[in-house]
């Protein structure tokens, strides 16, 4: 497959509730929020062997998760990473890292390689966790911060993932809001959450809940409490918007797997100025038009490409360029 230039690689519902290295730098200043540089493209982070599965393990269940990532035009050096144990809001928590963490406080990313054969020259990084440097000790929220050596206060990368017990379960049902005005346009989630072993004896204070849609940080419904609990379950129903987010539209596809011939829903192919050029398709407007179910990775993505077996260094990166139909005229355009 290919991939989109500049700087990405082409083709639900979250629930979450020592010694130093030789040669060590002064990590960034820490911050939660997720970040990646401008060269910094092509970021997966997902359960090793399940591809599109959100970044969360369990702590002694032997499952990887795998981060890796391109540097585009970068010198192809080692990079640094630390990792952070956080509270339910994000904020560094009191531990020390020897709490949270068997192993050392800052580690190289050790497995990368440059791109081979590609217009557009990247450097791939690939990280397990747990690896033969750390292992978690604790479940909670965690964050992890990458930099590149010599440059320890600016941070390249930021991203957030979970480490679960998996002491709770929940069930959960999506309802049409009740709520005027949100009835179509809308969603809203009605959730069961079982306690199973946690020991909660005040569950409204200790337990809060958060929703992350299709693992957008931008639609997270963060410190809920439970509507009503009781026999161990905590009920968190749809008489409140609490669960209540927008519904969305389903996302549209494109094959970009080869650049030696057009597919799915790209008009043409084009080898322009050193970089390869997909033009799609015209996309249809669908308003007032009857809604299709169409089953897709809600905006995740799949990197492939169908004449190499290593496609994370051999696929190309590529301008895509988008249609809209104009119906109307413009007025005054150049």
């Amino acid at each position: 497959m290919a991939k989109i230039f500049p700087r990405i690689k082409l083709l639900s519902l979250s629930i979450f509730f020592l010694f130093q290295p030789l040669f060590s730098y002064s990590a960034p200043e820490f911050s939660s929020a997720e970040y990646a540089d401008g060269n910094v493209r092509s970021i997966q982070f997902e359960k090793d062997g399940w591809k599109l599965a959100y970044p969360f393990l369990q702590p002694g269940s032997g499952d990887e998760m795998i981060l890796s990532f391109d540097v585009i035009d970068g010198e192809g050096g080692t990079l640094w990473y630390n990792i952070t144990h956080c509270d339910r809001e994000w904020n560094r928590s009191d531990l020390f890292t020897s709490d949270y963490l068997e192993g050392y406080e800052e580690n190289q990313v050790t497995d990368f390689h440059p791109s081979f054969n590609t217009k557009t020259n990247y450097t791939h990084y690939r990280l397990p966790l747990p690896n033969d440097d750390i292992r978690f000790l604790i479940s909670g929220n965690y964050v992890i911060t990458f930099w590149e050596a010599g440059d320890p206060e600016k941070a390249i990368l930021v991203r957030r993932f979970f480490i679960s017990e998996g002491s709770t379960s929940a069930a959960v049902n999506f309802r049409r809001p009740m709520k005027p005005g949100a009835t179509d346009t809308h969603q809203q989630a009605e959730i069961t959450l079982s306690t199973g072993s946690l020991r909660a004896t005040d569950p409204y204070r200790q337990i809060t809940l958060t929703v992350m849609q299709n693992g957008r940080a931008d639609r997270t419904s963060a410190g809920l409490v439970p509507d009503f609990v009781a026999n161990g379950k905590l009920e968190y129903n749809t008489l409140s918007d609490k669960t209540l987010m927008p519904g969305g539209n389903e996302f549209r596809y494109f094959d970009i797997k080869t650049i030696r011939q057009t597919r799915q829903n790209v008009r043409a192919l084009e080898f322009v100025n050193g970089y390869y050029h997909a033009f799609l398709l015209p996309s249809d407007d669908r308003e007032f038009k009857p809604y299709f179910f169409n089953e897709d990775f809600n905006g995740k993505y799949v990197v492939a490409m169908e004449e190499s077996n290593e496609p994370d260094r051999e696929a190309d990166y590529i301008w895509v360029w988008f249609t809209l139909p104009a119906y109307n005229e413009l007025r005054d355009a150049s």
